[in-house]
Order: C-alpha cells, then sequence, then structure tokens
C-alpha cells in the first residue's frame, strides 16, 4: 500500500493559513550525532519515521501533527531512551521565537494524543528536569509484569458486570453532557470504583480526549497539594503552578476530563475544591469523583451543583442501584 505524505504547504501552515517560519534546526535534525538519523521508532501503534519525518499509524497512514508538535517528537525520538531536559528543547525547536513553557506543555500533550494509548507511558515526563521517550524495544527491555500490572488485570476481571455503570459515565467523554458537569461516584470500599476511574481514563485515551487523573489518598489534604498534583498529571512544567496554570494548561491541551480518586481523602479541603476549584475549570472539562460516602448538602443544594451534578450509586454485587433514593440525582 502505498505511503501517504504530508503536504509541506498543510504541514507548515499556521493557525490562520499563512506560513509558518519552522526553527533553523529543523534541517540539521536529518543528521544527529547519535547516529539515530534516517530510521524508524517503534512506539506501540505508532511509527516515528525519521527519515520521511511523518508520524505513521501500523496501515502506513499518516498521523497529524503541528509543526512544532512533529518537531519536538523528532528531538525525542533522535534521543530516544535519554532525558531531553525542557530548556534544550525550547532552545532548539522554538530557537526562532520568544515563548513560554506552556507552548512546550501544548505540544507534549498534542504528541501523547497521537501516540494514542501508549502516549502517556512511552512519552515520560521527570518532573523539573524533562522528557524521554521509550520506544517499544526501551519499554521491553526495562519493563516486564510488575505487581501493579498483576493487580490491575485481577480487577479488571472483578470489573467484569459493571456496564451500567460505564454507561452512566459514558456522557462525562460527550462533547455535550446535558449540562451535567460533575459525576459524584460513591459506595462501599473495595467495590471496584478505582476500577471505574481507571477504565474511564483508558476510554478517553482511546476517544483521544486529555484527560487529568489524580488520588486524593495519596497527596496531603491541602489545596496546594491538590493543584500540584493536577499539574504534575498535565505534565506542567512549573514547579509552584497555581490554580490560574493549571487552567490554562487545560485550555491549551484541551483537556476535557477530570478524574479524582479517594474523594473522601480531601476532608475539609473538599470545600476548597466545591467553591474554589471546580468553578474555576475551563467549561469543556467534565468531572468524576469517586468515594465512599454520597455528596453532602453542601453539594446537592449548593446554587452551582444543584442543577450540575449527577450522583451514581456504586452498589455491592446483587444489589439494585439506589442512587435515586440516598442520593438526590441531579440532572439525570
Amino acid at each position: 500500500m502505498p505511503i501517504e505524505r504530508i503536504d509541506k504547504v498543510m504541514v507548515e501552515a499556521g493557525p490562520d493559513g499563512s506560513p509558518e517560519r519552522l526553527p533553523k534546526f529543523s534541517e540539521t535534525l536529518r543528521s544527529d550525532d547519535s547516529g539515530k538519523s534516517g530510521r524508524s521508532v517503534s512506539i506501540g501503534d505508532r511509527i516515528v519515521d525519521l527519515n520521511r519525518d511523518a508520524l505513521f499509524d501500523r496501515q502506513g497512514t499518516v498521523i497529524a501533527l503541528r509543526p512544532r508538535a512533529w518537531l519536538v517528537l523528532k528531538f525525542l525520538a533522535q534521543r530516544a531512551g535519554r532525558l531531553v531536559e525542557k530548556n534544550e528543547l525550547l532552545e532548539e525547536v522554538w530557537a526562532d521565537s520568544v515563548v513560554t513553557e506552556d507552548s512546550l506543555v501544548q505540544a507534549i500533550g498534542d504528541i501523547r494524543r497521537a501516540l494514542g494509548d501508549t502516549g502517556r507511558t512511552a512519552l515520560r515526563t521527570l518532573p523539573r528536569r524533562g522528557y524521554m521517550l521509550m520506544p517499544d524495544q526501551v519499554r521491553s527491555q526495562t519493563a516486564g509484569i510488575n505487581i501493579g500490572d498483576r493487580l490491575r488485570a485481577k480487577a479488571e476481571k472483578r470489573f467484569v458486570g459493571r456496564a451500567s455503570e460505564l454507561a452512566e459515565l459514558d456522557s462525562a467523554l460527550a462533547l455535550e453532557s446535558g449540562g451535567t458537569q460533575l459525576y459524584f461516584v460513591h459506595g462501599p470500599g473495595g467495590i471496584g470504583k478505582t476500577t471505574l476511574l481507571e477504565r474511564l481514563r483508558r476510554d478517553a485515551t482511546d476517544a483521544g480526549i486529555v484527560c487529568a487523573n489524580i488520588d486524593a489518598s495519596a497527596m496531603s489534604a491541602t489545596p496546594t497539594a491538590l493543584v500540584a498534583a493536577i499539574a504534575g498529571d498535565l505534565a506542567l512544567i512549573e514547579t509552584t503552578a497555581t490554580l490560574r496554570d493549571i487552567c490554562a494548561a487545560m485550555t491549551s491541551s484541551d483537556c476535557r476530563l477530570l478524574l479524582i480518586d479517594s474523594f473522601d481523602a480531601m476532608g475539609d479541603t473538599s470545600g476548597w475544591v466545591r467553591e474554589k476549584l471546580l468553578p474555576a475549570l475551563p467549561a469543556q472539562v467534565r468531572i468524576v469523583v469517586a468515594g465512599r460516602n454520597a455528596p453532602d448538602t453542601l453539594w446537592t443544594a449548593h446554587p452551582l451543583w444543584s442543577e450540575a451534578m449527577r450522583c451514581i450509586l456504586f452498589p455491592r454485587r446483587g444489589i439494585a442501584s439506589a442512587g435515586s433514593s440516598c442520593c438526590r440525582q441531579v440532572g439525570a
């Protein structure tokens, strides 16, 4: 099957359709001192072809990337398995212009979406340092079946039969969700809420939806720690990210889903989440939180959330969902 070529004029066009001048180094990338020029790098079902300057799927179809995002990917691919510092990327890819680190964050998000299901694990963020692209060969040498893989596989088997709960959250992945901005999943511990959120994250990744995913039990119950956790999952480079920073990153990366597991661990900080964090997020973001307890009246009677929240009871197997009786289901 013939390989589809990228039209140079189309690839180098800027947002307004006018040509975007690429960095001076773009031609020198063809002959890197590492000796990796002219080869292909395999990442899951994607192929980074350094000779033909394009990202392909296994059928030979070009996966579109904006010019700067492609140059970042190419630079990382030529240094696959090695740490590339953020300043090095900025100096090389944006050598001809003055930009903030948000431009790099956006490019990394674009690349992860283009790489598909393996994007998050193959393109790794090393906090406060930079990024590392891990091709299949490197990952196969360094990653076998670990404890987490085995436990996740067992959890997945226990999750069979939860189709109705997944269906409840389908609209969280839709562009329009009928006015529902917040989904509050609650139920006893150990019945699969975490697995539900993990499945939702995977479905979002498969659909090309940028998703931020955090576990409240793995951090201090403070606004600062929560913001830092979201910033880390969004691959923000700033070490002291603010609420404004993560909102800007969500907008630039088109993040449309925020998952918060173990929400009960937030304690009193849940009030800050309700009053400050969630209302500040970009309008396209849907939020799914999971915890043992149903939301109290501070949530269900809130002037903002009373018409924008759906409660989903996650029952034990064999017990019919009683969501409408034990938790006010608003916007259902």
